[in-house]
């Protein structure tokens, strides 16, 4: 009788360790659930904030999802096309370099509905400096949106056109990671130093903490006319089988540049452009990706 009562004990035991790893399980699930998406190339040029701030917007608007914009590029232009100046801003750079900040402080409600923006200045650049000083630098923009991440349906960063250490924080703190591209030469060589950073962060335990993956890439500035060349781009793209997906192009219009200076995403200011046709496009296919 004895050693059934300790049988039973044992058993207990194991069913509570079982349901502890279960519910541990799922709260790990659902923490993986949360859209923080980095839309990157390292090199300048590829439109990564056009990108980032209008793919973004129509989420926020026309899907009705609330929206975090992240700018850690010193040059603020994502912070620029919400109509912010950069100079009368509390930037990222505080909040990456200083010691127990809250996150919410630093975000500013934009004229977008649904839409908020942590924004950046030109101190960022130096904040690039002082976070290789830091221990556990890699994590410093993680840790920050930790703090705020279940309040947006979808967090996305603007990145600077670098492989440095704000780049690889952005990274490591996405789930999702799209590669942006045109049609260039020196587009693809940032693709492809991207991807083998990309690959580093997958294959490490200690770095992957928010399971990040390549979730697919889009070109930008798209046009239908230089057949030759896009028969070349996609040729060279045949062979990279790390991007599992390519999203529909965005085409290139001088409307998109209007639209930036108006500090208005494409689809409210040309709403009947093929522009605004094909950030709507771009954003339910990447919706559907995302599940």
């Amino acid at each position: 009788m004895h050693t059934t009562h300790i049988l039973n004990t044992y058993t207990v035991c194991i069913d509570l360790l079982l349901t502890t790893y279960d519910i541990l399980i799922e709260l790990t699930r659902d923490r993986y659930k949360m859209n923080t998406i980095c839309i990157s190339n390292q090199k300048g040029g590829c439109g990564k904030t056009s990108l980032t701030h209008n793919v973004g917007c129509v989420i926020a608007t026309l899907h009705e999802k609330k929206v975090l914009f992240v700018d850690v590029d010193g040059q603020a232009n994502l912070t620029t096309v919400f109509g912010f100046n950069p100079d009368n801003v509390k930037s990222i750079s505080e909040l990456l370099t200083s010691k127990k900040k809250q996150t919410r402080d630093y975000i500013v409600k934009t004229s977008v509905p649904n839409v908020d923006l942590i924004p950046s200045n030109q101190h960022t650049f130096s904040a690039e400096k002082q976070l290789y000083e830091k221990t556990g630098r890699e994590f410093v923009l993680s840790d920050a949106l930790e703090q705020v991440r279940e309040a947006y349906d979808y967090i996305f960063i603007d990145t600077p056109p670098n492989l440095g250490i704000i780049t690889l924080n952005s990274l490591i703190a996405s789930n999702s990671v799209i590669l942006v591209y045109t049609a260039s030469e020196f587009s693809l060589d940032g693709l492809s130093q991207i991807l083998n950073a990309l690959d580093e962060i997958i294959k490490n335990k200690r770095l992957n903490i928010n399971q990040t993956k390549i979730l697919g890439a889009i070109q930008n500035n798209y046009k239908s006319t230089t057949r030759k060349v896009n028969a070349k781009l996609k040729d060279a793209l045949a062979g990279v089988s790390d991007i599992p997906k390519y999203f529909s192009p965005i085409s290139e219009t001088t409307e998109l540049e209007k639209s930036q200076f108006e500090h208005q995403p494409a689809y409210l200011y040309v709403p009947n452009h093929k522009i605004s046709s094909d950030f709507k496009t771009f954003a339910k296919e990447l919706i559907a990706c995302l599940g």
